[in-house]
């Protein structure tokens, strides 16, 4: 069994994902095949996997036309996984990955803790960005197996 053990180690993953891209093929689709590839490779590291998830919702969010800000923002006390511009405000974006969808969808699992968690998060990064402005809490739940990646948003769960 192969493991992960240091954010280097990941942040390799990534970068040769986005060198290895096939430009015949979607982003998400080269993601959900490198996601593929690397559970035949039997890795187990969620933290991996979690970080292709959060590539794939970034991707995702881009084509549809948002700007991305920020990605795994963090302070002492709390983290952001996406913080994007979309529709005149900023948008700060909840990653949840399953690779099915037999106990439920991942934005289901945003429960009221992590609800307000978030609204925590949102404004620590108003404060340190000075951003003064409208803002929204949207999920990105991000399903699949076998190299095929689905990506789903919600807007504006809080």
């Amino acid at each position: 069994m192969v493991l992960i053990s240091t954010k280097a180690t990941v942040w390799r993953l990534i970068v040769r994902l986005s060198s290895d891209l096939d430009p015949s093929k979607g982003y998400i689709d080269a993601v959900g095949e490198h996601l593929f590839q690397v559970r035949k490779r039997r890795l187990t590291d969620t933290t991996a996997i979690g970080r292709l998830a959060e590539t794939a919702a970034a991707a995702y969010l881009e084509q549809a036309g948002y700007e991305i800000l920020d990605r795994n923002w963090r302070n002492r006390y709390c983290e952001l996984d996406i913080v994007a511009r979309g529709n005149g405000v900023a948008r700060f974006v909840e990653v949840k990955y399953r690779s099915n969808t037999a106990f439920g969808h991942g934005y289901e699992y945003v429960g009221r803790d992590k609800q307000a968690r978030l609204i925590r998060a949102a404004a620590a990064w108003c404060q340190a960005h000075h951003y003064v402005g409208d803002y929204a809490i949207d999920v990105v739940s991000v399903t699949g197996q076998a190299g095929a990646l689905q990506c789903e948003l919600i807007e504006d769960i809080i």
